[in-house]
């Protein structure tokens, strides 16, 4: 019943924006210039956090993981 955020599958690259979390807790967001405005992650400290709901990983297995 959930809409999927992502799905992860071995045949794409799967891309989440930063700023796309669903819960956060100390982030600071702040608007930016890119193509269509909208905001970026402006910092992050210690004991901060950002939750992502609803990323479907189709295939269990390893994958990599890039900041």
């Amino acid at each position: 019943s959930d809409v999927a955020k992502a799905i992860v599958s071995r045949d794409t690259v799967t891309r989440i924006e930063a700023e796309d979390y669903d819960e956060q807790a100390g982030v600071n967001v702040e608007s930016c210039s890119d193509i269509g405005g909208g905001q970026n992650v402006g910092s992050i400290d210690a004991g901060d956090y950002m939750l992502y709901h609803n990323i479907y990983v189709e295939d269990a297995g390893t994958y990599q993981f890039r900041l």
